[in-house]
């Protein structure tokens, strides 16, 4: 009565469709199924005495890269199809009994593929084998335990429950990337890169012959898939409308003239963002490079390159929250660009490429004050590459504010005018270059200005003389 019952039980099973009579359309595992290794063990362990048929065969597919953990002929098949492979029923030389034809089976059964043995008396799988090929008559052979094929005898059906009569099922095994789409003769591009790169996600694909034009989708997250651009001979494309924090998946058609390609799985990557650079500072000998943070982000790659030439990362900053970093290793009178990379783990976000700019200009090492009688005399040292000095003042109860601007490769001094007898005033002076500045001493140098006393000469004898007769 239990035996019957499991009979009906596992009928209504196969009835409600778990076995499926047609192929199933699904995304291929990541590892891809390696035929020469499944065999290989199968063919050194065929005769082992571990475990009965399905643990036979899930052994020799996990050797052969494909990840299933099943011990039974019903949990094995619902395991692999769709995932591992496409399930198809099969056809035998006398209807429900004798051998399998690899000809009348094509393209639904392949050298490395299980074969699945269902019992039309009880519905149930009672057996699993794995296809060794065909032999010199063109019929499948198998490895199997249980009846300890060694991949020479040749597939076949055999008595249960009385009778001769299965319905056979193969799982045919995918052993490279998945093509979805109508068939037609032209090429299929598969995606060779795909990264967070300079100003969004690069794609990188592979050429078509005859390819006029190339279409690339996108579907962010759970979305719809959508063209998001069309090129023409380009084999990449940045999409630089991401976001930070979402995953994005591309697939990539190949065009020629009205006809497009098939297409593959497409390939997914969480979008890191690049962090904004809000601003490049010099200081006495350093440059500070300033950036907002980006979620999610383990830390920052720090760039760096002159005012040509390629980007070469000089610093790592460890810390998501981090948001500035010094950079000591720099010379008066150079140029440089900066930007800023997250990371978080192995994955490397998105960057601004065209980074922000500087020149490095140190502060003028040598400021000195003195007193004239037109006003407070401020000389100060040439830097390289300054074009002008802009000249700062305060008093002690007092901001810094710029006074005056002095323009000049060779510049040294400037006399400030607005100063009153007895006054104290402390000066700095910044180097210029354009947009660019040296870094400003904000202790400064502290002067008193005392007016200088100009003393009146009294007149000779002969000036007089020189007025009378004038």
């Amino acid at each position: 009565m239990t035996k019957r019952l499991l009979s009906l039980m596992f009928a209504l099973i196969f009835a409600l469709g778990i076995i499926p009579f047609a192929s199933i359309n699904s995304v291929a595992a990541d590892k891809y199924y390696s035929v020469s290794k499944a065999l290989n063990y199968a063919e050194k362990n065929w005769d082992n005495g571990i475990g009965l048929c399905a643990e036979f065969v899930a052994a020799c597919l996990r050797a052969g890269n494909v990840d299933v953990s099943s011990d039974s002929c019903t949990a094995l098949y619902n395991e692999l199809k769709g995932k591992y492979g496409t399930a198809y029923k099969l056809t035998l030389t006398n209807g429900t009994s004798g051998r399998l034809s690899m000809e009348t089976n094509n393209g639904k059964l392949e050298k490395g593929d299980p074969i699945f043995y269902k019992c039309n008396y009880c519905g149930v799988l009672e057996h699993v084998v794995i296809c060794n090929g065909a032999d010199s008559e063109g019929y499948s052979r198998d490895y199997a335990h249980n009846n300890a094929h060694n991949g020479k005898k040749t597939t076949y059906t055999y008595s249960h429950c009385g009778g001769e009569s299965w319905t056979m099922y193969s799982i045919r095994m995918y052993e490279g990337p998945r093509l979805y789409g109508k068939k037609t003769d032209v090429g299929v591009p598969k995606i060779t890169s795909l990264y967070n790169g300079a100003d969004g996600i690069t794609v990188e694909w592979s050429s078509v012959k005859g390819a006029d034009k190339y279409y690339v989708y996108r579907k962010a997250g759970s979305s719809s898939w959508k063209k998001v651009k069309t090129t023409k001979k380009a084999k990449s494309f940045t999409d630089e409308n991401v976001k930070n924090g979402v995953t994005y998946t591309y697939r990539v058609k190949a065009v020629d003239g009205k006809k497009v390609s098939q297409y593959y799985a497409g390939k997914k990557i969480a979008c890191l963002g690049a962090p904004e650079v809000t601003e490049v500072k010099n200081f006495t000998s350093s440059v500070k490079v300033y950036w907002d943070k980006v979620s999610s982000a383990d830390g920052y790659y720090i760039y760096r390159k002159g005012e040509s030439g390629s980007w070469k990362r000089i610093a790592t900053v460890k810390g998501g929250k981090k948001t500035s970093y010094s950079d000591e290793t720099v010379k008066c009178s150079e140029t440089y660009k900066y930007t800023v990379r997250a990371y978080d783990g192995k994955v490397k976000g998105c960057f601004d490429n065209s980074g922000l700019k500087t020149i490095f200009l140190k502060k003028p090492a040598e400021i000195t004050i003195e007193n004239n009688e037109l006003g407070a005399v401020i000389n100060f040292s040439q830097i390289d590459a300054a074009k002008a000095y802009a000249i700062y003042r305060k008093t002690p109860k007092t901001e810094w504010k710029k006074i005056s601007s002095v323009v000049g490769d060779n510049a040294t001094s400037f006399i400030d005018l607005d100063v009153e007898d007895g006054e104290t005033y402390i000066y700095s002076v910044s180097a210029l270059n354009g947009k660019y500045s040296s870094y400003l001493n904000k202790s400064g140098v502290k002067f008193r200005y005392t007016e200088p006393v100009v003393e009146e000469v009294e007149a000779t004898n002969n000036t007089k003389n020189q007025e009378a007769i004038a």
